[in-house]
């Protein structure tokens, strides 16, 4: 089972309804832009249990990754501010995704070895 927040608390994270969406499907498509022009698009599958994030610096991609076999995904605050967490997890690896949008955009992607 993939854990997904309540859609109220992605719009209230993402500052906006999804650019797309088919709930029926479980999928979500997030658009974020901040004041240096980087562009984040964050989308997940709820059933398919992966996510997707691509980043763009005025109309350039910079990075595209997506990963598969998701386990969790929180909104979440600590002492540096909002973030989502998402875990992705495997028989061999486990995969821990952060996500911040402010004071600007900051995805850590990292595997460990289980």
């Amino acid at each position: 089972m993939f854990e997904v927040p309540d859609k109220l608390d992605l719009v209230v994270f993402f500052e906006a309804e999804p650019i797309e969406s088919e709930p029926q499907d479980g999928l979500y498509y997030y658009k974020y832009v901040d004041s240096n022009e980087m562009e984040l698009y964050f989308s997940f599958h709820a059933i398919q249990k992966s996510i997707q994030i691509r980043l763009c610096f005025r109309g350039n991609d910079v990075m595209l990754i997506s990963g598969e076999l998701a386990t969790s995904m929180k909104v979440e605050e600590d002492r540096l501010g909002e973030r989502i967490t998402c875990l992705l997890e495997s028989i061999q690896t486990r995969t821990a995704v952060i996500v911040r949008l402010k004071p600007a955009i900051n995805v850590k992607w990292s595997m460990l070895e289980n």
